[in-house]
């Protein structure tokens, strides 16, 4: 259980659907969001499996304050060549 390895309790969470029960036997709520989905709840970040990965990274850095800025294919070659 999460809680005994000193895990913050949250209000609810996600997990794949086999840890189901085991998050209905805390005071958690067990919310289902979809295999490419992520929840962030304060500083918890969680998704239902690997098919989320890009989801709950989006969410973890987030938590951690990271900004990922997209840039057109190529703009960077072509601002450092314009120096």
């Amino acid at each position: 259980r999460l809680e005994d390895d000193g895990v913050k309790q949250a209000e609810w969470r996600t997990d794949p659907s086999r840890t189901e029960p085991e998050v209905a036997l805390t005071d958690a709520t067990y919310v289902p969001i979809g295999p490419k989905a992520a929840l962030r709840d304060g500083l918890l970040v969680t998704a239902e499996g690997w098919t989320a990965l890009a989801a709950f990274m989006r969410e973890f850095m987030t938590v951690l304050g990271t900004e990922i800025i997209h840039h057109p294919v190529g703009a960077l070659d072509q601002a450092a060549a314009a120096e």
